[in-house]
């Protein structure tokens, strides 16, 4: 096995020539510096730079100035995810750059960055729109402690740096860093790369583009990947009869888990990404599991879960190259994005909607399946658009081959809950929110930005089918914390206080239904956050008045947790009418799909000041509205089942 350490000045490109070796030559590649933050973790505490300093220097003090390095080859020689050979970055020790030289077949590269001015520039790309702040003078005062260590298990980088054996200047483009290393490993080896296509590098560019990096995408289409992977490892066999679905947990040769929901996934695919198997099964076995769906979850043996770390591991090394030009593609179509955001001319605004309503229609190709459905549950309860809810058979407002799933989505989460905001006034309320996003109310609802409005209905929906006794990831006493911490510090003017006031009631009833929900719905958005990262980039926030990208959109900033709150409010306030409106809006859909016009080009056109008014209680002046229910056709079973079961249209499974 070859052992490759990387050593520089922080931002100088360690991790860009670490990637490299891994990517271009089938390296695993290590960081010292996640050890690091695992520890931090490990030992209960903030994961702040302070922190990861001390405990850096106390566990080298403590187990020898070698143990993170003397760690990553041992988690490198039992990875299945390489070639054979290992590159290690972050040494920034002389005691741990000794240790890893002494290793058979091993070398130090170090990397020269430019200026510490210019390196500076490069972490203020790097941490745009997250809330990890730090000036000039902070990163001047880390890069001296970073050279001033007098012990060998202390930080000192220029003195690692001598001990390396080749040094490679990184003052120009990725791909002359690119091509500098496929020269020195060929030069030190005689490996060539076994790929040499230029690498997407979008780092050095300006503006909106840089926000969303290739490898932060590389990173979260690798989680996707994962948790498909996890899921379809442990779903019940299609081919299976009902009764032995239902029996399946107990009779399958392997465990098997119906559902696995997005916070407790994003849990678990962490513990299954852990290069060592025994010491990822370590992590998963001291989750505690807080729900019956949890606990089915973490029923898997030892040996089942073995299993699947290493069917996992082997897929991820398969897919690598797949991996990556998905994420290149993503990044095409994140810049496209990025350049709409705020130059989208009126299509899809509140009014536009309000005067266009939503359409649907059945696509025709999916005739024949939907005609076959209706026969074969024409009397039952379980209504079709819970059968057929997964299958892109809709178009909807110009949206082809849509899921019934997303055309609920579209319809109440989108259409309504923006008219439904914008009757109350808060978009006005927000209005320098909306203009720093590029105004999707004004705009385009369906655009990226959308989902700011959106995935708060999205969420609430999904609540509603939660098990009773879920715990998600942030607390209402975590949101309250936020706003008291942002009370002290000034930053609450008038705009804020009203939600503010609402967060400190709740804080003092937990398990009440508005505070368990708030917590639940702000936690699925900071998860599905990541989807849309991936998928769709990065929400840009500008200065209204200079027009300059300032970042990412903070979902912990005032202005927005802010929203947030009073939005969930209204949703939950039965004076908005919105469980009603949902459960309408499923009969419609349910009768429309059962109706032969459906299946002859017919249209089912959802007027928001119309057809959801007579629901919301908030009629326009000089309407005359009529039932919309006159003429449903359904059984009485079936709308009692959409009554009981009203977050169904959230779920990707089957609630059946």
């Amino acid at each position: 096995m070859l052992i490759f350490g990387v050593c520089g000045s922080a931002c100088s490109g360690k991790d860009s020539v670490a990637e490299i070796l891994e990517r271009d030559f089938g390296f695993a590649h290590i960081s010292t510096s996640k050890l690091v933050r695992d520890e931090v973790l490990n030992e209960r505490k903030k994961e702040t730079r302070e922190n990861q300093t001390d405990v850096a220097n106390s566990t080298r003090r403590e187990y020898g100035s070698e143990y993170f390095v003397k760690e990553a080859i041992r988690m490198g020689m039992n990875s299945s995810q390489s070639s054979g050979n290992l590159a290690v970055s972050g040494i920034y020790c002389v005691g741990e750059a000794r240790f890893l030289l002494s290793q058979k077949d091993s070398f130090l590269i170090g990397v020269a960055g430019p200026d510490v001015k210019d390196r500076f520039e490069r972490l203020k790309i790097r941490i745009a729109g997250k809330q990890d702040h730090m000036t000039f003078d902070h990163f001047m005062e880390r890069d001296l402690k970073e050279n001033s260590g007098q012990h060998d298990w202390e930080p000192n980088v220029e003195q690692v740096m001598r001990l390396a054996n080749v040094v490679i200047e990184n003052q120009g483009t990725y791909e002359e860093l690119q091509a500098k290393v496929h020269a020195e490993v060929k030069l030190i080896t005689g490996l060539s790369p076994f790929r040499t296509d230029p690498h997407l590098d979008n780092s050095k560019k300006e503006g909106l583009k840089s926000l969303d990096q290739i490898n932060e995408n590389v990173d979260l289409e690798t989680r996707y990947e994962a948790f498909r992977f996890i899921s379809d490892y442990f779903a019940v066999v299609e081919s299976l009869s009902p009764m032995e679905k239902a029996l399946a947990p107990l009779i399958s040769p392997s465990h098997a888990v119906n559902h696995i929901g997005n916070q407790i996934g994003q849990i678990i695919v962490e513990t299954f990404l852990e290069p060592d198997a025994y010491k990822a099964l370590g992590r998963f076995r001291d989750l505690r599991p807080r729900t019956i769906q949890e606990e089915m979850i973490l029923l898997v043996n030892d040996t089942e879960f073995l299993n699947c770390h290493q069917a996992l591991t082997s897929s991820l090394k398969q897919m690598k190259d797949q991996i990556y030009d998905s994420s290149v593609k993503n990044i095409r179509q994140i810049e496209v994005n990025d350049e709409v955001q705020f130059n989208q001319k009126e299509s899809r605004s509140v009014d536009a909607m309000i005067s266009n309503g939503v359409r649907i229609r059945i696509s025709s190709d999916a005739f024949e399946d939907l005609e076959r459905e209706r026969k074969n549950h024409r009397n039952g309860m379980i209504p079709l658009i819970e059968v057929l809810k997964n299958e892109k058979i809709l178009d909807v407002s110009g949206f082809q081959d849509s899921k019934i799933s997303h055309a609920i989505h579209d319809t109440i989460d989108h259409a309504w809950l923006f008219w439904m905001l914008k009757e109350r006034g808060l978009f006005e309320k927000y209005l320098v929110l909306f203009d720093s996003i590029g105004n999707p109310e004004a705009t385009d609802m369906y655009k990226r930005e959308g989902e700011v409005v959106a995935s708060i209905g999205f969420g609430v929906r999904y609540w509603a089918n939660i098990e009773a006794g879920f715990i998600p990831k942030v607390s209402i006493t975590d949101i309250a914390e936020r706003f008291e911490r942002y009370f002290d510090l000034g930053e609450l003017d008038a705009l804020h206080l009203d939600s503010y006031r609402k967060v400190r009631e709740l804080v003092k009833y937990p398990l009440q239904r508005e505070a368990q929900s708030l917590a639940f719905v702000f936690s699925n958005y900071l998860t599905e956050l990541d989807e849309q990262r991936r998928k769709h980039g990065k929400i840009k926030r500008k200065d209204t008045r200079t027009k300059k990208i300032l970042g990412e959109l903070d979902p912990w900033s005032p202005d927005y947790l802010s929203f947030f709150v009073e939005a969930h409010n209204l949703l939950l306030n039965s004076k908005n009418r919105h469980r009603n409106t949902l459960h309408l809006v499923h009969l419609l859909f349910e009768d429309y799909l059962n109706k032969d016009d459906s299946l002859e080009g017919g249209t089912l056109i959802l007027h928001m000041n119309t057809v959801l008014n007579q629901w919301t209680g908030l009629p326009r002046d000089g309407e005359d509205l009529q039932s919309p229910l006159l003429g449903l056709s359904l059984p009485p079973e079936r709308i009692n089942w959409m009554l009981a079961n009203p977050g169904f249209t959230a779920f990707k499974d089957q609630v059946v």
